[in-house]
């Protein structure tokens, strides 16, 4: 389950990028198992023009819901970054942001 966020009210798709967030736009969050990327960082980047200037009129994000929190068992506690292991479909990855932030994401327009 990825969600697909429309940045263009015309509806034409020229490009969608996929954005796995532990690894893109900066705002807050745990570098030890993320990198930073989360919600408010996309959401910032839609209202500053980064991506539409580059031509994409919707994106592709990492699945909202909340993933494993730890997937080795080694020192740095490696995580599911990706989204790609769920571990409750209800609960957004708090990684991510809250469901809040979710919410003002799904509303933004370029």
């Amino acid at each position: 389950m990825n969600a697909s966020i429309r940045l263009s009210p015309t509806g034409s798709v020229k490009a969608i990028p996929q954005a796995v967030l532990g690894r893109s736009c900066s705002g807050a969050g745990n570098l030890r198992k993320y990198l930073g990327g989360d919600w408010a960082g996309i959401i910032a980047r839609i209202q500053d023009g980064y991506l539409t200037d580059m031509g994409f009129s919707a994106i592709l994000i990492s699945q909202p819901a909340e993933n494993i929190h730890v997937c080795m068992e080694d020192e740095e506690g490696t995580a599911s970054y990706h989204g790609y292991w769920p571990r409750d479909f209800l609960r957004p990855n708090p990684y991510f942001g809250s469901m809040d932030t979710f919410r003002a994401l799904l509303s933004t327009n370029a």
